[in-house]
């Protein structure tokens, strides 16, 4: 066949059959053509019609009793093909694998995560606040559910199971990783929340069911070793009325038990600052700016969370 600009190519058209190496693909039925495949196999004598090249087909390995095979046997086509392909695909993984193991991470390695507990009364974050009040922390205990605060040691990527009961909580990650995204899982895998604001040390994320879903796992997805704690979203302290970035540049969540209203809120600084309310129902970016602003933004009633991301400079927020 020839392709359009007049160069003979050894590709076949439609229906084609194949020839043998160096002959031409030419149509079942043309002038020249094959009646008959090169490898077709007589299904009676079990031997090949067509012989490879330069081989002698005088005499099939079953002429007659005592008879010496002359030709080899036509191997099946692709089998080796598929043998190269499998060696290439373990070659691959083995690699994957060892790579995997010099950073540091765990690939199903069946060593569960360390269930070490908790002593300390609140968690250790990278920001402050005031202590909620009674009944403000009460309001959440009831919106979000309460239950005893954990702490999972391990290293790398890490499935933790989580006790029975919680359906949101405070995830505190001490590692060294600066980046540690993760996802949440119900009983029957399904995802439940997921999140990318953990890394480094005393980096802070909510984990948030948007329908009240039990949640049973959590995927960390990180290299080296680390701390992880789980606590009740009350254990989060009060709403400041100013504040600042902090040496982790994550963001900070506070709890609002507000009645709702117009709240105003500034920046100055000379990075980016948002600020968010966030509850199971929602999340309203309330401001989301590059530089210095001061602007007035409509607030829902608690119990929410406000979360402000500031990487330099300080803020105020002022709520009814």
């Amino acid at each position: 066949m020839s392709s359009g600009d007049g160069e003979s190519t050894n590709d076949p058209a439609p229906g084609d059959a194949y020839q043998p190496k160096g002959r031409a693909w030419r149509r079942p039925g043309a002038k020249g053509a094959e009646k008959k495949p090169p490898y077709a196999v007589d299904p009676d004598r079990r031997w090949p019609t067509g012989a490879k090249k330069g081989a002698s087909t005088s005499s099939p390995p079953h002429a007659g009793a005592g008879s010496t095979p002359s030709a080899v046997t036509a191997p099946r086509p692709g089998i080796s093909r598929e043998l190269a392909k499998f060696a290439i695909v373990i070659a691959v993984v083995a690699a994957v694998i060892g790579i995997a193991v010099s950073q540091g991470k765990s690939i199903n390695s069946g060593e569960a995560p360390t269930l070490i507990g908790t002593a300390a009364t609140s968690p250790d974050l990278a920001y402050s606040g005031p202590p909620p009040g009674a009944a403000v922390k009460a309001s959440f205990d009831q919106a979000y559910g309460t239950f005893e605060p954990v702490t999972w040691s391990g290293e790398g990527n890490e499935t933790v199971r989580f006790p029975d009961g919680v359906r949101n909580g405070l995830l505190l990650l001490d590692s060294e990783d600066s980046w540690a995204p993760w996802e949440a899982f119900d009983e029957d895998g399904k995802e439940v929340d997921s999140g990318s604001g953990l890394g480094g040390a005393d980096s802070a994320d909510l984990l948030i069911s948007d329908d009240d879903t039990l949640v049973r796992e959590l995927h960390l997805e990180t290299e080296g070793p680390w701390t992880l704690e789980l606590w009740p979203i009350s254990s989060l302290p009060a709403l400041p009325t100013t504040g600042g970035s902090n040496d982790s540049h994550h963001e900070q969540c506070y709890l609002y038990g507000g009645p709702g209203g117009k709240a105003e809120m500034s920046y100055r600084g000379d990075s980016y600052v948002s600020f968010e309310q966030r509850t199971q129902v929602r999340t309203n970016r309330l401001l989301s700016v590059a530089g210095e602003v001061e602007a007035t933004r409509p607030v829902d009633p608690g119990p929410s969370m406000i979360c402000i991301d500031a990487y330099d400079g300080t803020w105020t927020f002022t709520a009814p």
